[in-house]
């Protein structure tokens, strides 16, 4: 595979890695993780062939992930949404959730009471069953402990309850 204009590989020239990579049947969704030289970044890729890839970008804002976070986990619902799951890393470390209709133009979700889903903490993987998305982590403010939020939408999210029996 090739960057749009061919000036460069698409998942990095020094080192990289492609943490999760997602089919709709029309195009492919691909996140990286990217380190070149000392700086490392991380990218939503997205591509109709598998062969040219383009950069998705956000809207309303910078990329989502800071310049040295890292994205982990990607899924598609089966009819309209994507959703990414990583972590900021820039000062403060902040968890981030994003979703996009097409693969390119990507938002940020937002959290009932306004907290990042998992802290300070990463997200590390997203699934959908058919009516609701599922994102799990790790919080790192207090208490190191992990967390699942969810949400029916991709667009607002809610922090799950342990329930003991």
């Amino acid at each position: 595979g090739r960057m749009a204009g061919g000036t460069s590989q698409p998942f990095g020239e020094d080192s990289a890695s492609v943490a999760a990579v997602a089919y709709n049947g029309i195009s492919w969704v691909a996140v990286r993780n990217n380190k070149l030289g000392n700086t490392y970044s991380s990218n939503i890729l997205y591509s109709t062939d598998g062969e040219e890839w383009h950069c998705g970008r956000m809207i309303g804002g910078t990329q989502p992930f800071g310049d040295s976070g890292a994205v982990y986990g990607i899924a598609y619902n089966g009819t309209t949404s994507w959703v990414v799951v990583g972590y900021n890393g820039d000062n403060p470390y902040s968890s981030t959730i994003v979703y996009s209709n097409d693969g390119e133009e990507w938002h940020c979700g937002r959290m009932v009471g306004g907290t990042q889903p998992f802290g300070n903490g990463l997200g590390y993987g997203i699934s959908f069953n058919g009516t609701s998305w599922v994102a799990v982590g790790d919080n790192r403010d207090n208490t190191n402990s992990s967390t699942i939020v969810y949400s029916s939408d991709a667009r607002i999210w809610y922090k799950g309850e342990m329930k003991v029996n």
